[in-house]
């Protein structure tokens, strides 16, 4: 970890030091360093996050006799530094590496090649695989502090190669991706040769940029070949702290599994809404198949009249306060309300259900630091409730 860290940072002068000695770029701040040659064919971008959480836990007796107790605390969700950029004006790249828990974890290493005549561009390396509006939307821009129960059997970072294009002026997209399961590292050595396959289209019917105002569709399809034919699935009441609630046990049968995927988002000046639904479908050898639903629903609202920004990526990006706070502003104020349920209560398994209500109070002093409070009531259907209260400071630069 020492050495990764080492390496990182001597990268990271060494660009700098570069840049401040050559009069052919120029090093500016944009919510992180970047670094910008004259004619723009190189871009370079240095960067990171620190996520600090605290959570407190009010669980009835019986979710304790029936799972353990969650144990108040405080933890760094998420430490991450990154760099990302493009050479010779059609080559991107990222690298980024998560410190949190005490031990370095590749997140995103990846090269894209870009303006492909037909096909647009094609990215290979360790990226997340294009599935789930909130999945895909980063960390930092989410209205709550954890993803909903949606995204606990969603496919995240693997390793393979995706392409993926925009059509009729960038109002419909896809995404296409092969992947094979990966460790902390990204690498694959020694298993199976099955793949994943993954694929994401969605398009904005409507979309009005200069007054926000944006409609969002998409959905998307994984079908997967689980490593050594096990699968099994723990889910948390959407915070990180806690114990699992839900416990499907270890499946040793499964031939394959299926996810389909679909989502709606809408921004209208202040006010925001997303649903999602998502449809798991374990195929097994010699036992029934095990089908499952999760979604939510949420909606949030700036106060100060800030609004979501769309991205052409198909996900929500960075809130720009209008007033910083500490320069006669505010800052920006947020409120946001989900309800999530995830059903693993079947005929041949009985690992239970969620339903979460949660409540958001968002702070946005400038664009890079905010404080956010979450409350959630959760109802362990025939077992039992819970009441949890988190909150996180955090910081981009």
């Amino acid at each position: 970890m020492k050495k990764t860290i080492f390496l990182f940072f001597i990268l990271s002068f060494g660009f700098f030091s570069i840049a401040q000695e050559n009069s052919n770029y120029k090093v500016y701040w944009k919510n992180s360093t970047h670094i910008e040659s004259d004619d723009g064919a190189f871009k370079f971008q240095f960067g990171g996050r620190i996520q600090y959480d605290i959570a407190t836990f009010f669980e009835g007796d019986a979710i304790k006799d029936s799972i353990g107790t969650s144990k108040n605390g405080m933890e760094f969700r998420r430490v991450r530094f990154y760099n990302s950029g493009t050479i010779y004006t059609n080559i991107k790249y990222k690298l980024q590496f998560d410190f949190s828990g005490g031990t370095a974890k590749l997140n995103d290493a990846y090269i894209m090649i870009t303006k492909i005549p037909f096909i647009g561009f094609l990215q290979m390396g360790h990226f997340k695989e294009p599935i789930g509006f909130e999945e895909l939307s980063s960390s930092k821009y989410l209205t709550f502090m954890e993803r909903s129960l949606t995204s606990e059997d969603e496919p995240a970072r693997n390793t393979g190669f995706m392409i993926g294009n925009y059509l009729i002026k960038k109002r419909l997209a896809f995404r296409l991706g092969v992947f094979k399961d990966g460790d902390s590292f990204g690498n694959n050595i020694g298993k199976q040769d099955k793949y994943n396959i993954t694929g994401r289209l969605w398009g904005t019917p409507i979309f009005k940029p200069e007054n926000n105002t944006v409609v969002h569709l998409g959905a998307a399809y994984s079908y997967r070949n689980p490593q050594n034919k096990i699968y099994s699935l723990g889910v948390r009441p959407e915070a990180h702290l806690a114990q699992k609630y839900l416990k499907t046990g270890v499946f040793m049968d499964v031939d394959n599994s299926r996810f389909l995927q679909a989502e709606l988002a809408y921004v209208g000046g202040p006010f925001s809404a997303i649903a999602e639904v998502i449809h798991s479908q374990i195929n097994r050898t010699d036992s029934p198949d095990f089908i499952y639903t999760a979604y939510y629903i949420m909606g949030s609202y700036f106060l100060t009249g800030e609004s979501k920004p769309y991205k052409t990526t198909g996900k929500l990006s960075r809130i720009n306060p209008k007033k910083n706070f500490g320069n006669g502003g505010a800052g920006a104020w947020e409120i946001g309300l989900r309800y999530s349920a995830m059903d693993l209560n079947k005929e041949n398994v009985a690992a239970g259900r969620l339903d979460n209500i949660s409540f958001a109070l968002n702070w946005y002093l400038n664009p890079a630091t905010r404080i956010m409070t979450n409350y959630i009531f959760v109802n362990m259907k025939d077992v039992d409730v819970a009441n949890i209260i988190q909150m996180r400071v955090q910081i981009e630069f």
